[in-house]
This record gives structure tokens, C-alpha cells and sequence, in this order.
């Protein structure tokens, strides 16, 4: 996705400052990016790893991402945001998100409508989209209520009804059904992988979720 904005930007030669935040494992070199914005007007800043991205969010006035967390950390920093989706899956996340108004939905990366792209940029550096008011629902929709809002959510699903896992009911007057977060620490070795599982099941919990990635 990084490379393909920056090709897709490098094509409008905008007077603008653009900083490209890499993440510890993206494979994406820097002279790649560079290389992309030579003799152009863009100014390019390149971040690796960085330890302060709110900073160089809150230093910028719309951000691009993917289907990630990163929208919300967006929102949090009040920050305008296109999104383009990773996978077809994320893609209902994304337009939900959007629809508050702190967002605007790209699409997904397999079938990128490169027009529409150039088109939001172009309305945006022309200001015939309001990045003010998309900051400002950002920032209200990220005030620090999240886990109060999450709380009421899940009770009003328990209270909805009831679910089965494998035979086992969850919901209202059932036990609480405690799911392991073991994410990617099994470190791609399956023995470890199965001893995270043992422990888990020996502290109580009645199911693991992992994370995988291809």
C-alpha cells in the first residue's frame, strides 16, 4: 500500500511535505520511495520504527493508512484520514468508520480505483473537502469514552442473546467464557505455540486466539 500512494502521488507532483512512516518489518526500502519523487516538487521525509508517531501525526494534516489501528490513532490525534483496505474482509470495518464522517473510505488495495484517489487529493488540496470539520468529528469520536462505549455495546449484546461455542453457552446468567490472547508470541515455533495453550488452559481459560499473518 505505501508504495503504491507514493506512486499515485508522486504522479501529481504536489507542493507538499510528505512523510512516509515504515513500520519495523515493512520490506519496503527507502530509495524505493525516493526514487519515486525525484526531481519533483514533493518534499519526502522518511520514518523507520519510529518511537513518536503521534508527534508526526499531530504535525500533519491528513494521514493515509491502511485498514489497521492506525485509523484510530488518526481519529485520536484529530487527524483527517484515507483509508484503503488491506483485504476484502476489512472492507465493512473501513466504510462503518468512514461513515462517521473523521474518514474517508478508498477502497481495497487489490482493486484501488487510482482516479478516485487522485480525485479525493486533488478536492483536498483545492479544499473542497473540509478537513476541519472531518478533525473535529475525529476528536469526538475518539474523547476518551471508548471503554465506557465498549461496555454498554457488550451488554447490550449479552442482554440481546444467547451464543453457543462448541456446546458451550455464553450470555446472560452463563459463566463468563474467558478467550486467551497468545496474538503472535508463539514466535512461528509450534511447540511453543502448544505450551502457550497448556498454560492458558491451566489458568482457566476456555479458548486461545492468535494471530496469523501471511
Amino acid at each position: 500500500i505505501t508504495f503504491k500512494v507514493c506512486d499515485l502521488l508522486a504522479k501529481l507532483n504536489l507542493q507538499v511535505n510528505l512523510k512516509v512512516v515504515l513500520g519495523k518489518f515493512s520490506k519496503l526500502e527507502s530509495g524505493q520511495s525516493n526514487s519515486l519523487f525525484m526531481d519533483r516538487n514533493t518534499s519526502l521525509e522518511i520514518y523507520r520504527n519510529t518511537q513518536n508517531i503521534a508527534k508526526i501525526m499531530c504535525s500533519s494534516d491528513i494521514g493515509i493508512t491502511n485498514s489497521g489501528l492506525s485509523k484510530y490513532e488518526m481519529a485520536k490525534c484529530g487527524l483527517p484520514t484515507l483509508i484503503i483496505s488491506n483485504y476484502e474482509d476489512d472492507k465493512e470495518i473501513t466504510r462503518s468508520f468512514a461513515k462517521t464522517g473523521a474518514a474517508i473510505d478508498l477502497g481495497c488495495i487489490d482493486y484501488l480505483d487510482e482516479s478516485f484517489f487522485l480525485k479525493t487529493i486533488t478536492n483536498i488540496m483545492s479544499k473542497k473537502i473540509d478537513l476541519k470539520s472531518m478533525s473535529l468529528v475525529a476528536k469526538k469520536l475518539m474523547k476518551g469514552e471508548g471503554m465506557e462505549n465498549i461496555y454498554k455495546h457488550i451488554l447490550w449484546y449479552i442482554m440481546k442473546q444467547i451464543i453457543k461455542i462448541k456446546n458451550i453457552e455464553v450470555g446472560l446468567n452463563n459463566p463468563v467464557f474467558i478467550i486467551a490472547e497468545i496474538g503472535s508470541n508463539h514466535d512461528q515455533n509450534i511447540s511453543k505455540a502448544k505450551a502457550l495453550i497448556d498454560v492458558a488452559y491451566q489458568s482457566g481459560a476456555n479458548a486461545v486466539k492468535f494471530q496469523l499473518f501471511n
